[in-house]
């Protein structure tokens, strides 16, 4: 599969859990103020009032109340520190990917990474389970809801003498560049030794299979071929 690079865009999704009130939701009253853009406290009524100090500073809470809201400078309150899906280090309110697929949520929620328009889980890396990550099949084009559905090679024949014919999944319209290493070399030491455009599939999601051929006869012992999405 290609590398892609990404943009990152930061974005804050603040999530409070549902509330629910006997007799309806209460009528709240209280009084804020804020002088020389340094944040205050609420001094009565039913809310916790959580505001952050100018930058740099510290965060203010309030004294009382039943109802806990935050608000001031972005990044400034992390509700749950410890929710870190991609356990890497970043709390998923803050973090721009929640699940490190290389999509940002934005991206996922949104759905246009993906012709047709797909949204995909910021929770899971590989909404489909099939091992492909979101954003892997982001790259090639295939359907990141759809567990068979992948950039695969399906079948290598080395033919005896004869040129090796390999057979991968593919998207129709899409350009494919076959690379091949010899005598079990590092992957980024491959070579492209042909490309292929695909054809056919039918829409939304064009699926086909497309096939190359290795025309040099005289194959080492142990060559290994790689597809790759074509820039």
């Amino acid at each position: 599969m290609m590398n892609s690079g990404w943009t990152i865009t930061l974005s804050l999704f603040l999530i409070l859990p549902p509330l629910s009130f006997a007799g309806g939701p209460p009528s709240i009253e209280q009084e804020c103020s804020v002088l020389d853009s340094s944040g205050s406290r609420a001094t009565g009524g039913g809310l916790i009032s959580v505001t952050a100090m100018g930058q740099p500073g510290s965060v203010i809470t309030s004294e009382g109340g039943g109802i806990t809201h935050y608000g001031g400078f972005l990044g400034c309150v992390t509700l749950l520190p410890d929710l870190d899906t991609d356990g890497d280090g970043l709390a998923d309110e803050i973090d721009p990917d929640n699940d490190d697929d290389g999509l940002t949520d934005l991206a996922e929620v949104g759905g246009g990474s993906f012709m047709p328009n797909t949204v995909t889980d910021i929770n899971n890396a590989d909404s489909d389970g099939d091992g492909a990550s979101d954003g892997d099949e982001s790259s090639t084009m295939t359907n990141p809801l759809d567990s068979g559905a992948y950039l695969a090679i399906l079948s290598v024949d080395a033919g005896g003498g004869l040129p090796s014919s390999l057979e991968w999944s593919a998207r129709g319209g899409k350009s494919y560049n076959v690379l091949a290493v010899d005598n079990l070399n590092p992957p980024g030491s491959a070579i492209v030794i042909t490309n292929v455009t695909a054809t056919g599939g039918i829409s939304p999601w064009f699926e086909t299979t497309a096939t190359a051929d290795d025309d040099d006869v005289a194959l080492p012992a142990n060559r290994s071929y790689f597809i790759q999405v074509a820039p």
